[in-house]
């Protein structure tokens, strides 16, 4: 860097340029140099965003710590009074707690019953209020069975309304759970609602199918026989009706069973029937064994011929193959023989044998 300066002598007015070089550091500084003010404004600036950054955490930590916090004293509590080893059925004891940072955990009316001897199990029932500030949440605890309890039993334990739907939606579709672990899978169900009714949990084992019982507690008569006899179901043919007949299938299941059947084309296999959006595994093999086939002609598409608009709608074709197959009919012409398709990158030998029942040469097949 250099600095150019002007002198003038004393015969006239006369320009002498003369060049100075300049200091790096001194430069930096001229540009970079913050007034007190400056520096003053900027960590206000830094301390603002550290304080909006942190704080949602920290308040979601506090909540945290407190629901934690009133978990252990209940379960502490339910310590206590099983080391005591004692009978007892008191009706409507009534508990008060101490206070602690602003939460303050109050049973209501709660109510223990049975017997606890030595190794022996006790069962009671027992409502909790949990009160932050001025909003409250109430429930209650008991014994359950999370694969048999309905919407109002989930609602006594306490859940919100979306954690309750989202339980029951699992349940419905054919889910179940197998261990109280398996709750934790839940969407939306809190770490610390979890450790509150992980010790209520009771789940009933399933019955093997293949156990053999005793003929008096499972005697087949023949009403029950009708009760459960299932009319067969032309997956090609039947309407809405005969597919709402069905056991586990609504409106809208069957539904998008005749929608899929249109886009495709037909069915060529029982098991596609299996393939229809949200319809449950365990409901398919519920219906399979009442699902027949008739002699049906499929709706077939000529890859000569068909546009990409044609071949995307189509279920198992859609727009990743389109877009290929017309491009290898650009570039090498006609099809001569279907089994060419095996060329084109991305349809695999079991690709291929799902589409050629759909597909055509020509329009005289």
């Amino acid at each position: 860097m250099w600095k150019t300066t002007i002198s003038e002598t004393s015969f006239g007015t006369r320009f002498m340029a003369q060049i100075t070089p300049v200091n790096p550091k001194k430069l930096i500084q001229d540009y970079f140099h913050f007034t007190r003010n400056d520096r003053a404004g900027i960590l206000v600036i830094l301390a603002v965003m550290m304080g909006v950054i942190l704080l949602p955490e920290l308040m979601e930590k506090r909540s945290g710590d407190r629901m934690q916090a009133t978990g252990y004293r209940e379960q502490e509590a339910g310590s206590r009074q099983q080391e005591a080893g004692s009978r007892f059925t008191p009706n409507s004891e009534t508990y008060s707690g101490e206070q602690e940072a602003g939460s303050r955990f109050t049973p209501n009316s709660e109510t223990y019953s049975g017997e606890q001897e030595a190794g022996g199990r006790q069962q009671g029932t027992g409502n909790w209020q949990l009160e932050t500030g001025n909003k409250a949440k109430k429930g209650e605890l008991f014994y359950f069975d999370p694969n048999q309890l309905d919407r109002s039993g989930w609602t006594r334990l306490g859940l919100r309304d979306k954690t309750i739907g989202i339980i029951l939606n699992y349940v419905s579709k054919g889910g179940h759970f197998r261990k109280t672990e398996d709750l934790q899978r839940i969407y939306g169900l809190h770490p610390d609602e979890y450790s509150r009714l992980a010790p209520w949990v009771r789940i009933s084992e399933v019955p093997n199918p293949e156990t053999k019982s005793s003929p008096t507690a499972y005697t087949k008569t023949p009403a029950m026989t009708r009760e459960k006899t299932i009319r067969p179901v032309d997956i090609n043919q039947s309407d809405t009706t005969a597919w709402i007949s069905l056991p586990g299938i609504g409106s809208k299941l069957a539904s998008r069973i005749i929608l899929f059947r249109e886009k495709l084309g037909g069915f060529y296999s029982v098991d596609q029937v299996g393939e229809t959006f949200d319809l449950a595994d365990s409901v398919f093999r519920k219906i399979k064994t009442a699902l027949l086939m008739s002699p049906f002609n499929l709706r077939k598409i000529n890859i000569n011929t068909a546009t990409v608009e044609q071949l995307k709608s189509h279920p198992y074709i859609r727009y990743e193959l389109a877009r290929p197959i017309i491009a290898y009919r650009e570039q090498h012409g006609l099809f001569k023989q279907l089994n060419e398709l095996i060329k084109i990158p991305g349809i695999t030998e079991a690709r291929f044998q799902q589409l050629v029942p759909y597909l055509k040469l020509d329009d005289l097949e």
